[in-house]
């Protein structure tokens, strides 16, 4: 863990946590979790924990009080036998207190169809042309896209994240995005993809997206222990 970090500090590379248990993976079968990595990390003095830096907007709670208040993007992928990525449901959409209306478009899926990293972003405004979100002040993003995404230029994805993360994606090879930034190599595959998505994602809100680390899931959660504590 520490030569690792060692290594990855020493090239200028991003050697937090998250990174060091990708590359051990690639080197071991069966590597220690990200928690322990991070433990080993702290102990040996390479983590320097800055509470303060915390976002105002990481305190706010993932729930809503009345409808249209609180939407949210979800996806999700596993890797085949075949090294392919795929879902049965690979769909982006948005999640409000009194349903639910989803994109029939995933990164996976996009990817496959689309020729190239232009026709991909076409065919990502295509998908959300007809939706008509009301106005928001506060846009979560969740999800192995946005995640990777936030590798790249940081937890929030305003216009001038997601130009830079567009450029990054279309201009170098995911094995060169997979080295570089730690993003696991088969998101790295369909990173593209999820960036036009995410960036489609934000025209269409009009606020930065703010990557979280949880989800619907755990929101659901975190409400459901909140009512029976109550």
């Amino acid at each position: 863990i520490v030569a690792i970090h060692k290594e990855l500090a020493d090239d200028g590379l991003d050697a937090g946590a998250q990174t060091v248990h990708y590359h051990l993976a690639e080197r071991h079968r069966q590597p220690p979790s990200v928690s322990t990595v991070f433990r080993v990390l702290k102990a040996r003095g390479f983590v320097t924990l800055q509470p303060q830096k915390r976002p105002k907007s990481s305190f706010t709670r993932f729930v809503a009080d009345l409808p249209n208040e609180c939407w949210q993007a979800d996806m999700t992928h596993v890797e085949l036998e075949g090294g392919e990525v795929g879902h049965p449901d690979q769909r982006w959409g948005v999640v409000d207190h009194t349903g639910v209306e989803s994109v029939d478009l995933g990164s996976v899926r996009l990817s496959a169809r689309a020729d190239d990293f232009a026709h991909a972003r076409r065919e990502a405004a295509e998908a959300f042309a007809e939706l008509e979100p009301p106005q928001v002040e506060l846009a979560l993003a969740v999800g192995g896209s946005a995640r990777a995404a936030r590798r790249l230029v940081g937890p929030w994805l305003g216009e001038a994240e997601l130009t830079e993360a567009l450029r990054l994606v279309e201009m170098t090879a995911p094995r060169a995005i997979s080295r570089r930034f730690g993003v696991d190599r088969s998101r790295a595959r369909i990173l593209p993809a999820g960036v036009a998505i995410l960036a489609q994602v934000h025209e269409l809100l009009g606020v930065p997206l703010h990557v979280c680390d949880g989800g619907i899931r755990e929101g659901a959660v975190l409400a459901t222990m909140a009512t029976l504590a109550a």
